[in-house]
């Protein structure tokens, strides 16, 4: 692994092996049923296809667009 040579913030770069992390390890079984009640209660701030109506033409276009819409009150 590469390592910084001074005590000050640096990049450093290093060759990931991931081939052999992948052999070596597993992505974990989650257990959807823990989870699911939170998933299900969640309401997005958003209704979906917000933006099919009309296309903000910047930032500011796009938080005036937005300032009435959301659900999150």
């Amino acid at each position: 692994m590469a390592e910084a040579n001074n005590s000050f913030e640096q990049m450093v770069s290093a060759r990931i092996p991931i081939a052999d992390f992948r052999a070596r390890n597993k992505q974990p079984t989650l257990h959807s049923a823990l989870y699911m009640p939170v998933f299900e209660a969640y309401k997005s701030p958003y209704a979906p296809n917000l933006y099919s109506e009309y296309q903000p033409s910047d930032l500011l276009d796009a938080k005036r667009y937005l300032a009435d819409k959301s659900s999150w009150k």
